[in-house]
């Protein structure tokens, strides 16, 4: 998987877990590759959904996901790589860092590559159209590049529709993207 993401432009690969606490980077994209084990992740903050990942698949998170590690098997390992090798920040959802943190998202330019299947992927297709949320792959995805991901995909969320303020990590809409709620 990590030479997988590098060919496709995803680089500054790190391997590792997820973090039990909610986090979020406001200075980059950050795709997961889920190499052994499994997890529950939370993506969206506190009040996010729950995805159940295994080995194979691949969470693709737009600047200002928040996300944590609920739960996960004692032999989970994660590589986690950045479009272009774009420097990442860890917050946390200071409430006095919020005008920071909008102000960076703002600027994080779209991936130009997807992360599984390079400058032809769904990603960038999807994140031109909206910005969102999208599991893009799994390791058999090499072998048959029209197929996903095992389990069914996100629909991806427009910031714009969702509450302003909701709480969650500084109440910044941009932070929880697959929050269900609207204004």
């Amino acid at each position: 998987m990590w030479g997988l993401f590098a060919r496709n432009g995803w680089l500054g690969a790190w391997v590792d877990g997820i973090f039990p606490f909610h986090h979020f980077h406001s200075t980059a994209h950050e795709v997961l590759g889920i190499v052994a084990g499994t997890a529950t992740v939370i993506l969206g903050g506190p009040d996010g959904r729950r995805f159940d990942v295994g080995r194979g698949d691949v969470l693709v998170l737009p600047a200002g996901t928040g996300h944590r590690n609920a739960r996960s098997s004692a032999d989970l390992l994660v590589i986690g790589a950045y479009p272009n090798a774009m420097r990442w920040d860890l917050r946390r959802g200071d409430p006095t860092e919020r005008d920071e943190v909008l102000a960076n998202i703002a600027t994080v330019p779209l991936p130009p590559t997807d992360p599984i299947h390079g400058s032809g992927g769904p990603l960038n297709k999807l994140w031109h159209a909206e910005r969102g949320v999208c599991r893009v792959g799994n390791s058999a995805s090499r072998a048959h590049p029209a197929r996903t991901s095992r389990r069914s995909p996100p629909a991806p969320a427009n910031p714009r529709n969702l509450k302003a303020g909701k709480p969650g990590l500084a109440g910044n809409p941009r932070l929880s993207p697959l929050s269900p709620q609207a204004p």
